[in-house]
């Protein structure tokens, strides 16, 4: 039988905790000021290791200690998480330290105490890591909002989409969809396949993003070496390759440099 560590007990439970927390619609997802007031807790405790509720709020007990936008923008950075999660950081949900005591009671009733500050801090800082990894996944399902505003041009439309997504990092996709789109109306007897956007193309045994008949189309938001090469992979087997990217982010060739007017690859669509 495998060995059960505290650390291995302590994020089960604490898994347990977050699973136990009430979901809310139609997002079917927990309080988002409950889970940032979390990990500010959790960074607190690195520090000092104290499971008292009272000692992580406020003096008028109406609400929790150092929670803030600029804190948890800092806590999410060190996890690699850049995307605004809260305006108000946390600050503002009642419901939060019903909860948050209940994350304390769970830590109290393990051993995590009985660890020296320096490993208890990297059991924290994994504690922190799930819920991260949550927050990445509440982004990444979130759905795009548009509304139709007949006065603007399409390629205005399309710019202050994709400029609006940019910050929760899903201008890429949306940019992949959107040309996935166009081609099947343009080609409406062509199979336009639209396959995940996180999806490597070798796994799908594609050549682009997109092939209608001898082209090969790749759609990227930030044009680099690698995409550049598949190009010329393409170009290499007879085919005819259209990088389409932002029309303010020259592509970088397979030198490091970008592409000059000589290249077979267009650039168009907004950024």
């Amino acid at each position: 039988m495998a060995h059960v560590t505290i650390a291995d007990r302590v994020c089960s439970d604490f898994e347990g905790w977050y699973n136990s927390l009430p979901v809310h619609k139609p997002s079917n997802w927990p309080a988002r000021g409950t889970v940032a007031v979390a990990l500010v807790v959790l960074e607190d405790l690195k520090d000092d290791f104290d499971l008292s509720l009272d000692s992580h709020r406020t003096a008028g007990r109406a609400q929790m200690k150092g929670v803030g936008v600029a804190r948890l923008t800092r806590i999410l950075a060190a996890h690699g998480e850049t995307r605004p999660f809260l305006k108000e950081g946390g600050r503002t949900n009642r419901g939060g330290p019903g909860a948050i005591e209940s994350m304390l009671r769970v830590l109290a009733g393990s051993e995590l105490g009985t660890l020296p500050p320096s490993e208890r801090s990297v059991v924290l800082h994994e504690l922190q890591r799930f819920l991260v990894d949550r927050i990445v996944e509440f982004h990444n399902r979130r759905r795009i909002k548009f509304t139709y505003d007949p006065s603007r041009t399409t390629w205005q439309a399309i710019y202050d989409l994709l400029r609006e997504t940019k910050p929760t990092g899903k201008n890429g996709p949306l940019a992949q969809h959107l040309v996935g789109a166009k081609l099947s109306l343009r080609f409406p007897d062509d199979d336009v396949r639209n396959d995940s956007h996180s999806t490597a193309d070798d796994q799908l045994g594609r050549a682009g993003d997109y092939q209608v008949g001898g082209t090969v189309f790749h759609v990227t938001v930030a044009p680099m070496p690698a995409v550049c090469e598949k190009c010329k992979v393409n170009l290499d087997r007879g085919l005819r390759a259209c990088l389409i990217a932002p029309d303010d982010r020259p592509s970088a060739n397979s030198s490091g440099g970008t592409t000059s007017g000589s290249t077979p690859w267009r650039r168009t669509s907004p950024s």
